[in-house]
């Protein structure tokens, strides 16, 4: 009788893991009321029937046969697993915590404490203030075992709700120039003469920093010039950062490029065009056979590290006059040599560079295209900031109205929240990020991320045309609103 049981029990379990949640319910459902002198027993079939109705969508009863079976073995682990599933879909915040809690296990926690985090952001954008104090109270009681990552996002998504100016929790996301010093002369290139790098305070904050930030971003010039740039690379890997690093992909070494591919490090490489002879007349000084050298090079250390899906590699391309023609074989270039990205940016600074609006439509038509060609979009994603612009559009321009009236009413939703999340640091001041505009390119060697540029940054959001310096907000609603995918994600 006893290995008859056991076989029924095997075999339900095995249609509870393939997800065929019918035919276990029928074997559950005529087998779990037989079952009365075995307690142990038992609760195996009953904890196997709350899988299986979980599976079914079926919560509520779900729930009941992972509680009897908590009734007899209170530590039960599945059970408890089974009630957390439950209490996620049920929203029931207050049981995930003390559940997680009670199972004393620190990944449990922690696995709970990101979803209700992306709770947090949602009632944040929603302005569903109570909603969001009771996960952040629940928060608050267990945050002494998460990361300082984690406290640092709690606290930052409260002062975001309650529009806080100074904030005491740090910068999530930080865009670092640490040079303006580069190895080519490109012809679009806008970089000041005057040689430039990170001041040793700033090096010392942005080390501080980093036991906070989510994602680094290093930019220069070129990065591997800086001679203290391996440094703050090994310091972000050690505090468990995102990084992300632009360069022109002449300088890559061994070195680096092993460590990248081992921690979840985004690569971007601007390439301009993919034949030799216009690539080094727009990035003069440079060697077309050197970047391909690399690529390769980039090519067989993946390959190495194949099983490690972390690292991203990323093409920007300048789109200009010199380029527009050859759009198409820069997307198969990316392909060819394993890009999972490419991002096409206009040229905005020399009239004999920029795109006229006829070309813009043609270069925005051209990429479109093969976004939605299924071919190249299955190998590689494509994203851009050209656009036709969005002034021209009056039910854009309405929307940004809205927007904007809501805030100053102090309703829903910010324009932007890149101020209380982000922090550039560069040759031209302290911004939330490098295309926010201001006059204040000053730098404020006390507090970077409290600064009078940033605090300026967060109170044009906050209180639009009403503010003083609303050349920041009319930069908003006119350059940032017209950046596609990119500024949506930046302003998030």
């Amino acid at each position: 009788m006893n290995q008859d049981i056991n076989s029924l029990l095997n075999q339900i379990k095995g249609y509870n893991v393939n997800g065929n949640f019918k035919e276990s319910y029928n074997l559950l459902s005529s087998a779990i009321g037989k079952i009365t002198d075995n307690v142990l027993l038992k609760n195996e079939f009953m904890l196997e029937m709350g899988q299986c109705l979980c599976g079914m969508g079926k919560h509520e009863e779900a729930k009941k046969y992972f509680e009897e079976v908590i009734k007899f073995d209170s530590q039960n682990i599945y059970a408890l697993e089974g009630l957390l599933k439950v209490a996620d879909n049920e929203y029931d915040y207050d049981f995930i915590i003390k559940t997680a809690k009670k199972i004393n296990k620190l990944e449990y926690i922690d696995l709970y404490s990101d979803k209700l985090i992306n709770k947090m952001n949602s009632y944040v954008k929603l302005g569903l203030k109570d909603e969001f104090m009771r996960i952040y109270n629940l928060l608050k009681d267990v945050c002494f075992l998460f990361d300082k990552k984690k406290q640092n996002i709690i606290l930052n998504e409260y002062e975001i709700l309650n529009k806080k100016i100074i904030l005491k929790s740090k910068p999530r996301f930080l865009h670092v120039v640490v040079t303006n010093r580069c190895n080519i002369n490109c012809i679009m290139c806008v970089q000041d003469k005057k040689i430039w790098e990170l001041p040793k305070k700033f090096y010392d904050e942005i080390l501080e920093l980093m036991q906070y930030a989510e994602q680094l971003t290093w930019h220069g010039g070129e990065i591997f010039l800086y001679k203290n740039f391996f440094n703050l690379f090994r310091e972000a890997i050690r505090n468990k950062c995102h990084q992300s690093i632009i360069t022109n992909g002449l300088l890559l070494s061994r070195e680096f490029m092993e460590l990248a591919i081992q921690n979840k490090v985004c690569l971007t490489i601007s390439i301009d065009a993919v034949e030799k002879k216009l690539y080094e007349s727009i990035r003069v000084g440079a060697s077309f056979d050197k970047l391909i050298e690399n690529l390769k090079f980039i090519k067989t250390i993946r390959l190495k590290y194949k099983d490690n899906k972390a690292f991203s590699l990323k093409m920007s391309v300048v789109v200009m006059k010199q380029n527009i023609k050859f759009l198409n074989d820069i997307i198969n270039f990316a392909v060819e040599y394993g890009f999972n990205e490419i991002i096409f940016y206009p040229h905005l600074y020399f009239d004999k560079h920029k795109l006229s609006e006829f070309e813009t439509r043609v270069a925005f038509d051209t990429i479109e295209k093969m976004k939605k060609n299924n071919k190249i979009n299955s190998l590689i994603k494509i994203e851009t900031t050209i656009e036709p612009m969005l002034n021209d559009n009056k039910k854009q321009r309405n929307n940004l109205q809205n927007i904007g009236n809501r805030v100053q009413n102090n309703e829903v939703e910010l324009l932007c929240y890149a101020p209380w999340k982000r922090l550039y640091i560069g040759e031209n001041g302290i911004r939330p990020e490098s295309q926010c505009n201001t006059d204040d390119t000053s730098l404020d060697y006390e507090n970077l991320w409290n600064s009078k540029s940033m605090q300026m940054f967060r109170k044009c959001i906050l209180f639009g045309n009403e503010y003083k310096n609303n050349t920041i907000r009319k930069h908003c609603e006119t350059f940032c609103m017209n950046t596609g995918e990119i500024g949506r994600f930046l302003r998030e």
